[in-house]
């Protein structure tokens, strides 16, 4: 393909990168849902109600938009918002390379009049990228039409703030610092739709940030923040400690490396939006047992994605075996400190969500982190000497998870 300035029109070139784009992240991200397909599918089916009506689920997944366009609750407000960003970012980070262009784009942009264009193509891909997380502002939009209110303001001011995160997301994945005034702008024009003037101010920041973050975007990045190396510099392994604290120290320097932050970040937004759903289910209008039974099928993939990190630990650690074997530390030690690891991380990642269950359950409801750890630990045990790809074990572990947690805090 001739990419040219003087063989093609400016607004030609952009839809052909913008065609080859399109292309090399739906080949990229259909790797990766490829590798991802078991935790896609469980995700699916948690968050599919087949019970509910169709009008029911429309407006409660246009809610959290709703709430916060019509103003009321600050608290709800800001909690939203947080949560809608963290999943957004998370969102990028995790399909970073891809949406990028990868290693292509990296030469493409070198060529006359291309790098111009990068800013409108990587924000032309992240609107199609996105349409799975602009699935509440289309339900709000659908509510608004059936109802008939105030649809022109309302509507606009729920476009408005769709917008602000595909700018956050580009400035994100590009590294510019720049991203933060589009998140502060965002966050004061939430807060600023729970006050009297908030129709007024609000449609003015949601213009302002993202001016003036474009017009800062190419100061500096944060790249030379997130560089090679673990984010605990200066941790020291213990001389004197026990080999099984050490490795798992090692395992902990292993998956908080600046180069895996970006991915773990994922998992901590869908954690927080588990949190968030643990208390907002009534206000958006689940009854008890479905927002717990919602919940507890939303752990599963945090239980699948914390036992697959064993597979990240051996990798790393495989240039260290033949060194561990010499000092007579075998595979049972390894594995110890991975469980070690592994099992408190679900435990601390999984306390905020189990906790929000606590008005419906009592103190019972700690029950699940035990629980939950036990399945942590058979996985982590099936990936470390059996095919991790295997789908029966895995859906075997989290129906046994569910019912147990079901039978021993919910059936009385």
């Amino acid at each position: 393909m001739n990419f040219g300035p003087e063989s093609i029109s400016r607004s030609g070139l952009f839809f052909r990168l913008l065609r080859w784009r399109l292309r090399y992240y739906a080949a990229a991200t259909l790797k990766l849902l490829l590798r991802r397909w078991q935790t896609w599918l469980f995700a699916s089916l948690i968050f599919s109600p087949a019970s509910m009506p169709l009008a029911v689920q429309i407006q409660a997944a246009g809610t959290p938009v709703r709430k916060i366009v019509e103003g009321g609750s600050a608290s709800y407000s800001v909690a939203a918002w947080l949560t809608m960003s963290l999943v957004a970012v998370a969102w990028t980070a995790v399909q970073a390379d891809a949406l990028r262009g990868g290693a292509p784009w990296g030469y493409l942009r070198t060529l006359p009049g291309i790098a111009g264009l990068e800013t409108a193509l990587d924000f032309a891909l992240l609107l199609v990228a996105d349409l799975i997380l602009m699935l509440p502002f289309v339900a709000y939009g659908i509510a608004l039409a059936i109802s008939g209110g105030a649809v022109s303001q309302n509507a606009g001011l729920a476009l408005a703030l769709a917008v602000q995160w595909p700018l956050l997301q580009q400035l994100v994945l590009r590294g510019s610092p720049a991203a933060a005034i589009v998140a502060a702008t965002s966050l004061f024009a939430v807060l600023a739709l729970c006050s009297e003037l908030g129709h007024i101010v609000a449609p003015v920041l949601f213009v302002a940030g993202p001016l003036a973050a474009l017009r800062l975007r190419d100061r500096g990045t944060w790249g030379t923040l997130l560089k090679s190396g673990s984010a605990w510099q200066g941790s020291r392994i213990g001389e004197r400690l026990p080999p099984v604290l050490n490795l798992a120290t090692i395992a902990i320097l292993a998956l908080t490396q600046w180069s895996q932050l970006p991915t773990r970040l994922a998992l901590v937004a869908y954690v927080g939006a588990l949190t968030w759903f643990g208390t907002a289910w009534e206000a958006i209008g689940f009854q008890p047992h479905v927002a717990a039974g919602l919940l507890l099928a939303g752990l599963v993939p945090v239980i699948f994605q914390v036992a697959g990190l064993e597979l990240t630990l051996r990798a790393e650690r495989s240039p260290m075996c033949p060194l561990l074997a010499a000092l007579g530390i075998g595979e049972g030690i390894q594995l110890t400190a991975d469980l070690l690891v592994l099992i408190g991380g679900f435990c601390l990642l999984g306390v905020a969500p189990i906790g929000t269950l606590y008005p419906l359950a009592g103190v019972r409801v700690f029950l699940i982190v035990p629980v939950g750890g036990v399945a942590v630990g058979l996985l982590s045990l099936f990936y470390a000497k059996a095919d991790g790809t295997r789908f029966l074990p895995k859906l075997a572990v989290a129906v046994a998870f569910w019912l147990a947690v079901w039978w021993a805090v919910f059936d009385y």
